[in-house]
Protein backbone atom coordinates (compact mmCIF):
# COMPACT_ATOMS: atom_id res chain seq x y z
CA UNK A 1 0.00 0.00 0.00
CA UNK A 2 1.45 3.23 -1.22
CA UNK A 3 0.70 6.52 0.79
CA UNK A 4 2.25 10.02 1.49
CA UNK A 5 3.27 11.20 4.72
CA UNK A 6 2.11 14.21 6.24
CA UNK A 7 4.75 16.23 5.12
CA UNK A 8 4.49 15.53 1.39
CA UNK A 9 7.49 13.31 1.35
CA UNK A 10 6.83 9.95 -0.59
CA UNK A 11 6.48 6.97 1.44
CA UNK A 12 6.22 2.69 0.90
CA UNK A 13 4.54 1.42 4.25
CA UNK A 14 4.77 -2.41 2.63
CA UNK A 15 3.99 -5.63 3.53
CA UNK A 16 5.83 -8.34 1.77
CA UNK A 17 4.23 -11.79 0.59
CA UNK A 18 3.43 -14.18 3.12
CA UNK A 19 5.23 -17.44 3.22
CA UNK A 20 1.77 -19.38 3.43
CA UNK A 21 1.95 -23.26 3.63
CA UNK A 22 1.05 -23.31 -0.25
CA UNK A 23 3.69 -21.00 -1.13
CA UNK A 24 6.65 -22.34 1.44
CA UNK A 25 5.48 -25.75 -0.36
CA UNK A 26 6.80 -24.51 -3.78
CA UNK A 27 10.04 -24.25 -4.92
CA UNK A 28 12.42 -21.34 -4.71
CA UNK A 29 11.46 -20.29 -8.94
CA UNK A 30 15.43 -19.35 -9.38
CA UNK A 31 17.23 -21.80 -7.37
CA UNK A 32 14.99 -24.96 -8.11
CA UNK A 33 15.33 -25.30 -4.08
CA UNK A 34 12.39 -26.43 -2.07
CA UNK A 35 11.12 -23.01 0.46
CA UNK A 36 10.93 -25.80 3.45
CA UNK A 37 14.56 -26.78 3.07
CA UNK A 38 15.77 -23.19 2.82
CA UNK A 39 13.83 -22.66 6.49
CA UNK A 40 14.86 -26.10 7.49
CA UNK A 41 18.60 -24.64 6.97
CA UNK A 42 18.11 -21.22 8.56
CA UNK A 43 16.60 -22.59 11.35
CA UNK A 44 19.40 -24.78 11.86
CA UNK A 45 21.94 -22.39 11.16
CA UNK A 46 19.88 -19.95 13.71
CA UNK A 47 19.97 -17.69 11.13
CA UNK A 48 17.97 -14.58 11.02
CA UNK A 49 14.63 -14.74 8.94
CA UNK A 50 12.59 -11.69 7.39
CA UNK A 51 9.18 -11.02 8.81
CA UNK A 52 5.99 -9.87 6.26
CA UNK A 53 5.01 -6.75 8.58
CA UNK A 54 9.02 -5.92 8.53
CA UNK A 55 11.99 -6.88 11.25
CA UNK A 56 14.00 -10.14 11.61
CA UNK A 57 13.56 -13.24 14.25
CA UNK A 58 15.46 -15.78 15.02
CA UNK A 59 14.42 -19.21 16.01
CA UNK A 60 15.44 -20.94 19.34
CA UNK A 61 13.52 -23.94 19.87
CA UNK A 62 15.46 -25.76 16.94
CA UNK A 63 14.71 -29.38 17.00
CA UNK A 64 11.27 -28.29 17.78
CA UNK A 65 11.48 -26.30 14.42
CA UNK A 66 12.95 -29.37 12.80
CA UNK A 67 10.61 -31.75 14.21
CA UNK A 68 7.56 -29.63 12.46
CA UNK A 69 9.42 -28.97 9.55
CA UNK A 70 9.62 -32.41 8.52
CA UNK A 71 5.62 -32.97 9.51
CA UNK A 72 4.92 -30.04 7.12
CA UNK A 73 7.28 -32.04 4.29
CA UNK A 74 4.98 -35.22 4.97
CA UNK A 75 1.57 -33.21 4.60
CA UNK A 76 1.93 -29.09 4.09
CA UNK A 77 -1.70 -29.19 5.40
CA UNK A 78 -0.85 -30.40 8.86
CA UNK A 79 -0.64 -27.39 10.44
CA UNK A 80 -3.44 -25.50 8.79
CA UNK A 81 -3.76 -22.27 7.39
CA UNK A 82 -1.14 -20.40 9.82
CA UNK A 83 1.67 -22.85 8.97
CA UNK A 84 3.80 -23.80 11.33
CA UNK A 85 4.00 -22.80 14.50
CA UNK A 86 7.98 -21.34 15.16
CA UNK A 87 9.64 -20.46 19.24
CA UNK A 88 12.16 -17.62 18.42
CA UNK A 89 13.34 -14.88 20.14
CA UNK A 90 10.51 -12.67 19.38
CA UNK A 91 7.85 -15.03 21.02
CA UNK A 92 5.86 -17.51 19.40
CA UNK A 93 5.14 -16.63 15.48
CA UNK A 94 3.51 -18.99 12.50
CA UNK A 95 5.44 -19.40 9.10
CA UNK A 96 2.83 -17.24 7.74
CA UNK A 97 4.24 -14.25 9.23
CA UNK A 98 7.45 -14.97 7.34
CA UNK A 99 8.22 -12.57 4.23
CA UNK A 100 8.59 -14.02 0.89
CA UNK A 101 11.95 -12.85 1.08
CA UNK A 102 14.86 -12.95 -1.50
CA UNK A 103 16.23 -15.93 -0.02
CA UNK A 104 12.86 -17.98 -0.55
CA UNK A 105 12.63 -16.36 -4.21
CA UNK A 106 10.90 -13.61 -3.70
CA UNK A 107 11.67 -9.80 -3.66
CA UNK A 108 13.84 -7.60 -1.42
CA UNK A 109 17.25 -8.38 0.14
CA UNK A 110 16.84 -11.91 2.14
CA UNK A 111 17.95 -11.61 5.73
CA UNK A 112 19.73 -15.13 5.96
CA UNK A 113 20.77 -18.55 4.27
CA UNK A 114 18.77 -21.20 2.94
CA UNK A 115 20.54 -24.01 1.49
CA UNK A 116 22.34 -21.81 -1.62
CA UNK A 117 22.87 -18.99 0.63
CA UNK A 118 24.19 -20.65 3.56
CA UNK A 119 26.44 -22.16 1.83
CA UNK A 120 27.59 -18.98 -0.34
CA UNK A 121 28.01 -16.58 2.63
CA UNK A 122 30.20 -19.35 4.58
CA UNK A 123 32.41 -20.33 1.49
CA UNK A 124 32.24 -15.92 0.87
CA UNK A 125 34.16 -15.93 4.79
CA UNK A 126 36.51 -18.40 4.20
CA UNK A 127 37.56 -17.06 0.98
CA UNK A 128 37.81 -13.53 2.60
CA UNK A 129 39.70 -15.40 5.55
CA UNK A 130 42.49 -16.65 3.31
CA UNK A 131 42.43 -13.27 1.25
CA UNK A 132 43.24 -11.38 4.53
CA UNK A 133 45.75 -14.07 5.58
CA UNK A 134 47.96 -12.82 2.55
CA UNK A 135 47.71 -9.61 2.26
CA UNK A 136 46.98 -8.27 5.99
CA UNK A 137 44.02 -7.79 7.42
CA UNK A 138 43.74 -4.03 8.09
CA UNK A 139 43.52 -3.19 4.20
CA UNK A 140 40.11 -1.59 4.00
CA UNK A 141 37.25 -2.79 2.72
CA UNK A 142 37.42 -1.44 -1.12
CA UNK A 143 40.89 -3.34 -1.22
CA UNK A 144 39.61 -7.12 -1.57
CA UNK A 145 38.10 -6.83 -4.92
CA UNK A 146 36.76 -9.84 -6.90
CA UNK A 147 40.21 -10.41 -8.16
CA UNK A 148 41.95 -10.71 -5.25
CA UNK A 149 39.10 -12.69 -3.46
CA UNK A 150 39.31 -15.32 -6.35
CA UNK A 151 43.18 -15.76 -6.10
CA UNK A 152 42.19 -16.40 -2.12
CA UNK A 153 39.11 -18.85 -3.13
CA UNK A 154 42.09 -21.08 -4.86
CA UNK A 155 43.35 -21.70 -1.12
CA UNK A 156 39.95 -22.17 0.17
CA UNK A 157 38.79 -25.65 0.36
CA UNK A 158 35.06 -24.70 0.40
CA UNK A 159 31.81 -26.54 -1.05
CA UNK A 160 30.72 -23.18 -3.14
CA UNK A 161 31.61 -22.37 -6.50
CA UNK A 162 33.36 -18.89 -7.57
CA UNK A 163 30.51 -17.79 -9.52
CA UNK A 164 27.99 -18.55 -6.34
CA UNK A 165 30.29 -16.10 -3.91
CA UNK A 166 31.48 -13.32 -6.76
CA UNK A 167 28.47 -11.36 -6.35
CA UNK A 168 27.59 -10.83 -2.20
CA UNK A 169 25.11 -8.67 -1.27
CA UNK A 170 26.69 -5.55 0.59
CA UNK A 171 25.70 -6.44 3.96
CA UNK A 172 27.12 -9.90 4.01
CA UNK A 173 30.44 -8.81 2.21
CA UNK A 174 30.95 -6.32 5.02
CA UNK A 175 30.04 -9.25 7.45
CA UNK A 176 33.06 -11.58 6.26
CA UNK A 177 35.39 -8.82 6.36
CA UNK A 178 34.71 -7.57 9.63
CA UNK A 179 34.48 -11.65 11.19
CA UNK A 180 37.45 -12.08 9.22
CA UNK A 181 39.29 -9.15 10.48
CA UNK A 182 38.21 -9.94 14.38
CA UNK A 183 38.78 -13.84 13.64
CA UNK A 184 43.32 -12.91 12.44
CA UNK A 185 43.90 -10.47 14.90
CA UNK A 186 42.24 -12.50 17.61
CA UNK A 187 44.97 -15.55 16.74
CA UNK A 188 41.98 -17.63 16.17
CA UNK A 189 43.35 -18.18 12.49
CA UNK A 190 46.96 -17.65 10.89
CA UNK A 191 49.32 -17.73 8.03
CA UNK A 192 49.34 -21.74 7.57
CA UNK A 193 45.73 -22.58 7.94
CA UNK A 194 43.14 -23.78 5.62
CA UNK A 195 39.90 -22.93 5.85
CA UNK A 196 37.13 -25.65 5.11
CA UNK A 197 33.84 -25.31 4.34
CA UNK A 198 31.80 -28.87 3.32
CA UNK A 199 35.25 -30.38 2.41
CA UNK A 200 35.67 -34.37 2.89
CA UNK A 201 38.16 -32.84 5.30
CA UNK A 202 35.59 -31.32 6.98
CA UNK A 203 33.04 -34.43 6.69
CA UNK A 204 35.95 -36.61 8.34
CA UNK A 205 35.78 -34.37 11.36
CA UNK A 206 32.17 -35.42 12.27
CA UNK A 207 32.09 -38.52 11.09
CA UNK A 208 34.80 -38.78 13.94
CA UNK A 209 32.18 -37.99 16.32
CA UNK A 210 30.19 -40.68 14.98
CA UNK A 211 32.74 -43.15 15.17
CA UNK A 212 33.42 -42.17 18.64
CA UNK A 213 29.98 -42.35 20.06
CA UNK A 214 29.52 -46.05 17.76
CA UNK A 215 32.42 -47.13 19.80
CA UNK A 216 30.45 -46.11 22.76
CA UNK A 217 27.29 -47.98 21.72
CA UNK A 218 25.51 -44.66 22.18
CA UNK A 219 23.10 -42.79 19.41
CA UNK A 220 25.76 -39.68 17.86
CA UNK A 221 25.24 -36.48 19.32
CA UNK A 222 23.76 -34.20 16.21
CA UNK A 223 26.36 -32.55 14.40
CA UNK A 224 25.90 -28.81 15.27
CA UNK A 225 25.39 -30.11 19.39
CA UNK A 226 28.60 -31.52 19.29
CA UNK A 227 30.45 -28.43 17.47
CA UNK A 228 28.48 -26.23 15.11
CA UNK A 229 31.23 -24.64 13.31
CA UNK A 230 30.60 -23.43 9.71
CA UNK A 231 34.21 -23.22 8.91
CA UNK A 232 36.83 -25.54 10.10
CA UNK A 233 40.56 -23.94 10.30
CA UNK A 234 42.95 -26.77 9.82
CA UNK A 235 46.68 -26.30 10.16
CA UNK A 236 49.34 -27.30 7.48
CA UNK A 237 50.32 -31.25 8.03
CA UNK A 238 47.45 -31.83 11.25
CA UNK A 239 46.05 -35.01 10.21
CA UNK A 240 42.44 -35.37 11.03
CA UNK A 241 43.21 -39.39 11.34
CA UNK A 242 45.04 -38.62 14.29
CA UNK A 243 42.10 -37.33 17.02
CA UNK A 244 40.94 -40.62 18.80
CA UNK A 245 37.25 -41.84 18.57
CA UNK A 246 37.33 -44.93 21.43
CA UNK A 247 35.21 -42.35 23.32
CA UNK A 248 33.62 -39.44 22.98
CA UNK A 249 35.43 -37.75 26.11
CA UNK A 250 38.77 -38.35 24.36
CA UNK A 251 38.00 -37.10 20.73
CA UNK A 252 36.77 -33.84 22.93
CA UNK A 253 40.21 -33.67 24.69
CA UNK A 254 41.90 -33.97 21.16
CA UNK A 255 39.73 -31.71 19.41
CA UNK A 256 40.46 -29.26 23.07
CA UNK A 257 44.47 -29.91 22.72
CA UNK A 258 44.18 -28.95 18.82
CA UNK A 259 41.80 -25.76 19.24
CA UNK A 260 44.32 -24.49 22.05
CA UNK A 261 47.10 -25.24 19.50
CA UNK A 262 45.14 -23.64 16.79
CA UNK A 263 46.18 -26.71 14.32
CA UNK A 264 42.18 -27.15 14.21
CA UNK A 265 39.79 -24.54 15.16
CA UNK A 266 35.92 -24.67 14.87
CA UNK A 267 34.31 -21.79 13.86
CA UNK A 268 30.51 -20.65 14.26
CA UNK A 269 29.89 -17.68 11.82
CA UNK A 270 26.83 -15.71 12.61
CA UNK A 271 25.89 -12.14 10.75
CA UNK A 272 25.56 -10.11 9.10
CA UNK A 273 27.95 -8.44 11.69
CA UNK A 274 28.38 -4.82 10.59
CA UNK A 275 30.92 -3.93 13.63
CA UNK A 276 32.41 -4.94 16.88
CA UNK A 277 32.15 -8.40 16.28
CA UNK A 278 31.76 -10.36 19.64
CA UNK A 279 34.00 -13.38 20.06
CA UNK A 280 33.10 -16.35 22.43
CA UNK A 281 35.25 -19.51 23.06
CA UNK A 282 32.84 -22.16 24.20
CA UNK A 283 33.91 -25.49 25.94
CA UNK A 284 37.69 -24.67 26.25
CA UNK A 285 37.00 -25.91 30.08
CA UNK A 286 35.20 -28.51 30.98
CA UNK A 287 35.39 -27.55 34.56
CA UNK A 288 33.10 -24.36 34.36
CA UNK A 289 30.43 -26.54 32.77
CA UNK A 290 27.14 -26.16 34.59
CA UNK A 291 25.57 -28.59 37.04
CA UNK A 292 22.27 -28.70 38.36
CA UNK A 293 20.47 -30.44 40.39
CA UNK A 294 17.03 -31.76 40.90
CA UNK A 295 14.41 -30.09 42.63
CA UNK A 296 10.89 -31.56 41.71
CA UNK A 297 8.17 -32.22 38.87
CA UNK A 298 5.59 -30.56 39.34
CA UNK A 299 2.53 -32.07 37.80
CA UNK A 300 -0.19 -29.37 39.22
CA UNK A 301 -0.48 -25.53 38.55
CA UNK A 302 0.29 -22.96 40.95
CA UNK A 303 -2.81 -23.23 42.96
CA UNK A 304 -4.37 -25.45 41.22
CA UNK A 305 -4.58 -29.69 41.21
CA UNK A 306 -3.15 -31.93 38.83
CA UNK A 307 -6.33 -31.70 36.50
CA UNK A 308 -6.33 -27.29 36.30
CA UNK A 309 -3.42 -27.93 33.13
CA UNK A 310 -1.89 -30.60 30.50
CA UNK A 311 1.23 -28.87 31.73
CA UNK A 312 4.34 -29.93 33.72
CA UNK A 313 7.53 -28.30 35.27
CA UNK A 314 11.27 -29.34 36.03
CA UNK A 315 12.58 -27.21 38.67
CA UNK A 316 15.82 -27.57 39.35
CA UNK A 317 18.89 -25.71 41.06
CA UNK A 318 18.91 -22.30 38.97
CA UNK A 319 15.71 -22.85 37.02
CA UNK A 320 12.78 -24.39 35.36
CA UNK A 321 12.04 -26.61 32.55
CA UNK A 322 8.50 -26.43 30.94
CA UNK A 323 6.86 -29.10 29.39
CA UNK A 324 3.87 -28.95 26.79
CA UNK A 325 2.84 -30.44 23.20
CA UNK A 326 3.03 -28.73 20.21
CA UNK A 327 -0.14 -29.61 19.06
CA UNK A 328 -2.97 -32.10 19.82
CA UNK A 329 -1.70 -35.66 20.06
CA UNK A 330 1.67 -34.23 19.18
CA UNK A 331 4.97 -34.89 20.97
CA UNK A 332 5.91 -33.09 24.38
CA UNK A 333 8.69 -30.55 24.18
CA UNK A 334 11.10 -29.17 27.18
CA UNK A 335 12.03 -25.21 26.98
CA UNK A 336 14.34 -23.38 29.02
CA UNK A 337 12.56 -20.70 31.10
CA UNK A 338 14.05 -17.64 30.57
CA UNK A 339 13.73 -14.28 32.32
CA UNK A 340 12.04 -12.44 28.85
CA UNK A 341 11.16 -15.36 26.48
CA UNK A 342 11.85 -19.49 26.59
CA UNK A 343 15.19 -20.42 26.12
CA UNK A 344 16.67 -23.50 24.05
CA UNK A 345 14.77 -27.01 24.16
CA UNK A 346 14.80 -30.56 23.35
CA UNK A 347 12.84 -32.90 22.32
CA UNK A 348 10.80 -36.00 23.07
CA UNK A 349 13.31 -38.19 21.03
CA UNK A 350 16.16 -36.49 22.80
CA UNK A 351 14.87 -36.74 26.43
CA UNK A 352 13.93 -40.51 25.61
CA UNK A 353 18.10 -40.99 24.13
CA UNK A 354 19.33 -39.63 27.56
CA UNK A 355 17.24 -41.62 29.92
CA UNK A 356 18.04 -44.89 27.68
CA UNK A 357 21.41 -44.49 28.83
CA UNK A 358 20.94 -45.75 32.29
CA UNK A 359 19.30 -48.81 30.70
CA UNK A 360 16.54 -50.19 28.52
CA UNK A 361 13.93 -49.83 31.33
CA UNK A 362 14.46 -46.10 32.03
CA UNK A 363 14.30 -45.15 28.16
CA UNK A 364 10.69 -43.81 27.52
CA UNK A 365 8.76 -45.54 24.99
CA UNK A 366 8.03 -43.89 21.52
CA UNK A 367 5.78 -41.19 21.78
CA UNK A 368 3.33 -41.67 18.78
CA UNK A 369 3.56 -45.58 19.43
CA UNK A 370 2.88 -45.57 23.24
CA UNK A 371 1.85 -42.26 24.49
CA UNK A 372 -0.74 -41.39 21.20
CA UNK A 373 -1.52 -44.71 21.00
CA UNK A 374 -2.85 -45.25 25.17
CA UNK A 375 -4.70 -41.84 24.87
CA UNK A 376 -6.34 -42.59 21.69
CA UNK A 377 -7.61 -45.87 23.89
CA UNK A 378 -8.38 -44.19 26.58
CA UNK A 379 -10.44 -41.51 24.83
CA UNK A 380 -12.62 -44.60 23.40
CA UNK A 381 -12.90 -45.91 27.36
CA UNK A 382 -10.46 -48.66 27.28
CA UNK A 383 -10.12 -50.18 30.92
CA UNK A 384 -6.83 -51.47 30.23
CA UNK A 385 -5.20 -47.92 28.90
CA UNK A 386 -6.60 -46.32 31.87
CA UNK A 387 -5.06 -48.68 33.92
CA UNK A 388 -1.66 -48.17 32.66
CA UNK A 389 -1.95 -44.32 33.19
CA UNK A 390 -3.47 -45.11 36.56
CA UNK A 391 -0.09 -46.92 37.36
CA UNK A 392 2.31 -43.88 36.34
CA UNK A 393 -0.58 -41.37 38.32
CA UNK A 394 -0.81 -43.35 41.69
CA UNK A 395 2.90 -43.17 41.88
CA UNK A 396 2.59 -39.80 42.50
CA UNK A 397 -0.72 -39.56 44.17
CA UNK A 398 -1.22 -42.67 46.06
CA UNK A 399 -4.00 -41.25 48.38
CA UNK A 400 -6.50 -40.93 45.39
CA UNK A 401 -8.02 -44.25 44.49
CA UNK A 402 -8.56 -45.77 40.82
CA UNK A 403 -12.88 -44.79 40.56
CA UNK A 404 -11.81 -40.89 42.06
CA UNK A 405 -8.96 -41.13 39.00
CA UNK A 406 -11.25 -42.17 36.41
CA UNK A 407 -14.09 -39.92 37.07
CA UNK A 408 -11.87 -36.79 37.05
CA UNK A 409 -10.30 -38.69 33.74
CA UNK A 410 -13.90 -39.09 32.05
CA UNK A 411 -14.23 -34.91 32.42
CA UNK A 412 -10.72 -34.78 29.77
CA UNK A 413 -10.49 -34.83 25.97
CA UNK A 414 -7.85 -37.20 24.11
CA UNK A 415 -5.46 -34.14 23.40
CA UNK A 416 -5.47 -33.42 27.35
CA UNK A 417 -5.23 -36.99 28.18
CA UNK A 418 -2.47 -37.38 25.69
CA UNK A 419 -0.10 -34.53 26.98
CA UNK A 420 -1.25 -35.12 31.04
CA UNK A 421 0.05 -38.81 30.25
CA UNK A 422 3.19 -38.09 28.67
CA UNK A 423 4.65 -35.66 31.27
CA UNK A 424 3.46 -38.06 34.61
CA UNK A 425 4.89 -41.31 32.40
CA UNK A 426 8.12 -38.91 32.19
CA UNK A 427 8.20 -37.65 35.81
CA UNK A 428 7.68 -41.57 36.59
CA UNK A 429 10.68 -42.56 34.38
CA UNK A 430 12.97 -39.71 35.88
CA UNK A 431 12.37 -40.49 39.40
CA UNK A 432 13.56 -44.15 38.77
CA UNK A 433 16.91 -43.05 38.80
CA UNK A 434 16.81 -40.99 41.49
CA UNK A 435 20.24 -39.45 43.37
CA UNK A 436 23.20 -38.96 41.39
CA UNK A 437 22.05 -40.22 38.21
CA UNK A 438 18.94 -38.07 38.34
CA UNK A 439 20.89 -34.86 38.81
CA UNK A 440 23.20 -35.81 36.22
CA UNK A 441 20.47 -36.41 33.95
CA UNK A 442 18.56 -33.04 34.84
CA UNK A 443 21.99 -31.64 34.07
CA UNK A 444 22.04 -32.82 30.60
CA UNK A 445 18.69 -31.77 29.86
CA UNK A 446 19.20 -28.59 30.91
CA UNK A 447 22.97 -28.35 28.64
CA UNK A 448 21.26 -29.49 25.82
CA UNK A 449 18.85 -26.87 26.15
CA UNK A 450 21.57 -24.48 26.52
CA UNK A 451 23.88 -26.07 24.07
CA UNK A 452 26.20 -26.57 26.79
CA UNK A 453 26.86 -30.42 27.30
CA UNK A 454 29.37 -31.96 28.35
CA UNK A 455 29.80 -34.14 25.47
CA UNK A 456 29.71 -30.69 22.94
CA UNK A 457 33.70 -29.97 21.74
CA UNK A 458 35.98 -26.60 21.25
CA UNK A 459 35.17 -23.79 19.37
CA UNK A 460 35.13 -20.15 18.32
CA UNK A 461 31.90 -18.08 17.77
CA UNK A 462 32.00 -14.69 15.73
CA UNK A 463 29.27 -12.80 15.49
CA UNK A 464 25.93 -12.48 17.42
Amino acid sequence: MNFKSFINKPQVIAEGTKLTPSVLDEKNSKTGEQRIDILRDLVRGSKPIELAKGGTVVVVNIDDALEKIKLFKKNPLHFGRGGIPLETNGGTIYTNDLKKSKVFGGGGGGAGGGTANTKRNESHNAVMIHAMLEHGYKQPLEFFTNDILKNAYKLAKVDAKWDEISDMPDDWMLSSYNISQALIEKGYVKKGHTIHRGSSEMIRIYAKKNEAYKNMKLKPLKDDKWNPGDVWAVAKGFDIDSLPTDSVESLNAGILEAYLDRTLVGISLKGPMVKDVPIKENNIDKSKLKEYKFIAFELETKGGSYWSAKNATLKYSGGQLMFRDNKHFGNIKAEKKGKKAMGGGLSWGVMADYLGRYGRKYALKEHTKYVKKVAKSIERGDERAIKEYFKYFNYHYNNVSYDEFKKELKQKEGHWISAKFAVTYLSYQMNQLGGRKLNELVTNFVNYAGSELSESSAYVKAGK
